[in-house]
């Protein structure tokens, strides 16, 4: 986000390519590329000409198509073979991975019990969190963690993804946190999956994204693929629009900027206080 991008240098969503060589064989060369409909959706996703009324238009001919839980399914899910396309998971471990793992590893975080939070903005009601974790023993670990707080203080906590126990998958909290992770099912490489399943035996590796919401994603889809089509065809226009999308992803207001850091550091403190 230095360059107000939500990819790294190459394009790579970090949060589809925590992934091992063998599983990136399988994305890349098995897994029907279509499998959430994204190749269906492609010249919408990815245009390289297109203004922002007539990206409008589209939108709404495509919602009245797919119906918006599709479309969304499609976007998250990702996709391993259109490099300069959104949600590209990549074709290989990137580089921030392998320094970050040569790091943890010669702190020896996975030698013994740890917490990891991963911060980020987007999907849910404008400054509330949910805690969307990826398999069951995270699911059940940060539960508890929040549990002594009072009922409306209690963020979400959801579990999405292949890891995810069928009763987990199946117990779907009331309110905003089955609509945030809705569309995950089939959503492979995130972060927590890749750093839980390097905990050695007798150890405790727990993470938990923490989503914070900022705006309607209804406005988010339509700046990603604006921002995106600039930087890869119009790089002229590109400052305007990556400037819209780091509005969308940091909503610069003292009410939402408070709500992250108290909720944030709370949830920080609790895990802190855990683990010690």
């Amino acid at each position: 986000m230095a360059h107000y991008r939500r990819v790294n240098e190459e394009n790579v969503d970090l949060n589809r390519n925590a992934l091992k060589s063998h599983e990136f064989d399988y994305l890349i060369n098995k897994r029907d590329p279509n499998v959430a409909g994204y190749v269906d959706l492609d010249a919408f996703l990815n245009p390289q000409n297109t203004t922002l009324p007539s990206l409008v238009a589209q939108s709404a001919f495509q919602i009245a198509r797919y119906g918006t839980s599709h479309i969304k399914r499609a976007v998250v899910t990702g996709q391993y073979w259109k490099p300069s396309g959104l949600f590209y998971g990549g074709q290989k471990l990137q580089r921030s991975y392998e320094r970050l793992m040569k790091i943890l590893d010669g702190l020896k975080i996975f030698e013994g019990d740890a917490t990891f939070i991963d911060i980020h903005t987007g999907l849910g009601p404008s400054g509330e969190d949910t805690l969307i974790t990826t398999d069951s023993d995270a699911f059940n670990f940060f539960s508890t963690l929040v549990k002594s707080r009072s009922q409306s203080d209690v963020p979400p906590v959801e579990c999405a993804g292949a890891r995810c126990s069928g009763i987990i998958k199946g117990r779907g909290q009331p309110g905003f946190g089955a609509d945030v992770v809705s569309g995950y099912d089939l959503v492979q490489g995130d972060s927590c999956s890749f750093w839980t399943r390097r905990r050695t035996k007798g150890t405790r590796v727990s993470c938990v994204a923490q989503e914070f919401g900022t705006y309607s994603t209804i406005w988010g889809l339509p700046t990603m693929i604006m921002e995106n089509m600039a930087f890869h065809h119009s790089p002229d226009d590109h400052s305007w629009w990556a400037g819209y999308n780091r509005d969308f992803f940091y909503v610069r207001t003292p009410e939402w900027k408070e709500s992250l850091i108290e909720r944030g550091s709370r949830l920080f403190w609790e895990a802190v206080k855990d683990t010690t």
